[in-house]
């Protein structure tokens, strides 16, 4: 697996900054997925954009991606504010009859980790 240096990674971050608005479900997930196997901390700025683009959009992200979200906060022991964590978490509650072992334990690692 290839690691860019941190100067790359900060010029992603930088030149990101200003297209979080128009991110969706898949490019958020990606992002702070990405971000968390890279162990490369965007800033808390960058964290807090990525939350805030989520939370209106958080019924569109598949179960998986929603507890990959939180997962990925999880690392970076950053919490989202209320209302996005609120709704990942209904998110979750709704899809909680089908969800994998791995995704529940996940959930709950990052609630604890939160």
């Amino acid at each position: 697996r290839h690691r860019p240096d941190n100067e790359l990674l900060r010029t992603v971050v930088d030149t990101s900054a200003g297209q979080v608005a128009q991110y969706g479900p898949q490019e958020i997930t990606n992002s702070l997925w990405s971000y968390a196997q890279l162990k490369f901390h965007p800033g808390g700025a960058h964290l807090e954009s990525l939350a805030k683009v989520a939370g209106p959009h958080a019924q569109d992200f598949s179960l998986q991606d929603q507890v990959a979200l939180l997962r990925s906060f999880a690392v970076f022991k950053h919490r989202p504010p209320p209302d996005v964590l609120a709704a990942l978490a209904s998110g979750v509650r709704a899809g909680a009859a089908t969800a994998s072992p791995h995704d529940l334990s996940d959930f709950l690692w990052a609630c604890a980790t939160l």
